[in-house]
């Protein structure tokens, strides 16, 4: 409830940008239209014009056109898309970093008494700078991923709601592995980025007090305080890796090969009792690796 609570109070910022933010959700709309049709339109192209020997000039400058309209599209909606999302998350980590700073003036002396000031300096440059990647994600990669696989999703069942289930199988499964894969990467990398806020202080503290480090002689027993903090923000990383390349990449391709066996499979058995069309064999492996994307992601 709290992480949630927390989402919802950071996402508030991206209000002060509400045009923007429509904008960019309209031209993600567009842009996951022209997406999804451009299988569709080359499915109709192998299906109704090359299958059945009718291809000539006039029809093959006619799908180049509208094809690569499509792709114009598609890629001119992105680019605006992405340019009013870094807007909306430039202007809410800009004002996040305003009332962050005018907190600070009002803390009690006390508090910087007890807190390092690389740690503070760390808290509302870098970690604020996370947040931005945060808006861009949230809003963009994840609501632009969420729009994509729904376009995809009817597409193919205006082709074949039967085999579209079988792809459907692909969801409830990356599910459970992502909430695997949360439970797991979730605390280290809390962990990696205190350690981080650590060798910032750290670093702060060493180059303020320079002159007394080495006046005293304490310059190998920050050494050795510097390198363990160091290796520890490295394994915390490293283990971050492990679970990236277990739980990501690798899993999602092996998935993807099994849903591929079963639909060559439903399209093999479908052609012993009817006629199975090539575009939409074509449909649907395009749509099933354009679907694999987003979940990776």
């Amino acid at each position: 409830m709290a992480k949630g609570n927390s989402l919802v109070r950071l996402l508030r910022y991206s209000l002060t940008e509400r045009k923007a933010l429509l904008q960019a959700l309209l031209l993600m709309v567009v842009a996951t239209a022209a997406d999804v049709s451009c299988p569709l339109l080359i499915k109709q192209f192998i299906d109704e014009t090359v299958i059945p020997g009718e291809l000539n000039n006039s029809t093959m400058v006619t799908f180049v056109l509208s094809y690569l309209a499509l792709v114009l599209c598609a890629s001119v909606t992105h680019y605006w898309q992405a340019i009013k999302l870094n807007r909306v998350a430039i202007s809410a980590v800009q004002r996040l970093r305003e009332e962050l700073f005018a907190r600070v003036l009002h803390l009690p002396m006390r508090y910087f008494d007890h807190t390092p000031t690389g740690s503070l300096i760390s808290r509302i440059t870098n970690d604020t700078e996370t947040i931005k990647e945060l808006y861009i994600n949230v809003l963009g990669v994840y609501a632009g991923n969420v729009a994509l696989m729904l376009g995809i999703f009817v597409a193919m069942a205006l082709l074949d709601w039967r085999l579209m289930l079988i792809c459907l199988l692909l969801v409830p499964v990356v599910a459970v592995f992502m909430l695997l894969y949360q439970r797991l990467s979730t605390p280290l990398f809390h962990q990696a980025r205190a350690l981080l806020s650590d060798i910032n202080a750290q670093l702060h503290e060493v180059i303020q007090g320079m002159k007394i480090i080495q006046l005293m002689g304490q310059a190998p027993r920050f050494q050795r305080h510097f390198a363990t903090t160091t290796e520890r923000h490295l394994q915390a990383r490293l283990r971050n890796v492990r679970i990236d390349s277990l739980l990501l990449r690798p899993l999602i391709d092996l998935l993807h090969a099994l849903i591929l066996v079963l639909l060559i499979f439903s399209f093999g058995y479908q052609s012993l009792s009817s006629v199975v069309e090539v575009g939409v064999v074509y449909a649907f492996i395009n749509y099933l690796g354009r679907f694999i994307e987003p979940l990776i992601e």
